[in-house]
C-alpha cells in the first residue's frame, strides 16, 4: 500500500470507463501483503475478468532494460505514500513520459503542476481523471512530456547535481573556518 499499488484497481476501472482499451503495464517487485496473498494476486482479484488482458505486470526487471520496458509508453503515474526523491519518476520523465504524480514528500517538487508534470491528489479519481486528461489530449502530453524532460535534465543530471554538492561543501568548509 505504501506504492499505492491497493489504489491501482480503483484507478484502472475509472480509467476504463472513460477509455476501455487503455492498456497498463506495471514495473516493480511484487511483495507479499500482510495477508499473505502478494499485490499482484490482489490486483487482478479486483479487476474484471475481461480486463485483465489489458494488465500486464513485469515485476521486477534489471536496469539495464528498465528503459527497453519505458520506451513503447508515453504516460507514467506515481502513487506513492511518500518519495523524498523518486528515481523512477525521474527516469520516466527523463525518457519523455508524461507524469501524473499523487506521490507525498518531494516527488510533488520534480515539476510544476501543469507544466512538467500533472499533479493529483492521492485518491484513485483524481489520479484516473489525471491519466483520461493527458491520454485525451496529445498536445498536452507532448508539452508535459517535453517540459518535464527538460527539467530533470536541467536540474537533476549527474554533472548539475555534483556542481550543487560542490558548492554545499565549499560553503561549509568556509563556515567550518571560522
Amino acid at each position: 500500500a505504501v506504492k499505492g499499488a491497493n489504489l491501482l484497481p480503483h484507478i484502472f476501472k475509472a480509467v476504463w470507463s472513460s477509455l476501455p482499451r487503455v492498456r497498463f503495464e506495471l514495473i516493480g517487485q511484487d511483495t507479499r501483503r500482510s495477508k499473505g496473498t502478494s499485490w499482484t494476486e490482489w490486483i487482478l482479484d479486483r479487476v474484471p475478468c475481461a480486463f485483465r488482458p489489458q494488465i500486464v505486470i513485469r515485476g521486477g526487471v534489471p536496469y539495464e532494460q528498465v528503459a527497453e520496458y519505458l520506451a513503447p509508453h508515453s504516460v507514467a503515474c506515481f502513487a506513492s505514500v511518500c518519495e523524498n526523491l523518486p528515481y523512477a519518476t525521474m527516469e520516466c520523465m527523463s525518457m519523455g513520459m508524461a507524469c501524473v504524480v499523487a506521490s507525498g514528500g518531494g516527488a510533488r517538487e520534480l515539476g510544476e503542476d501543469g507544466i512538467s508534470l500533472l499533479l493529483a491528489p492521492r485518491n484513485a479519481e483524481a489520479i484516473a481523471s489525471s491519466l483520461v486528461r493527458l491520454l485525451r489530449d496529445p498536445s498536452l502530453r507532448a508539452r508535459i512530456a517535453r517540459e518535464g524532460q527538460r527539467r530533470v535534465e536541467s536540474e537533476y543530471h549527474p554533472i548539475q547535481i555534483s556542481q550543487r554538492m560542490e558548492q554545499i561543501y565549499e560553503l561549509a568548509k568556509c563556515r567550518a573556518q571560522y
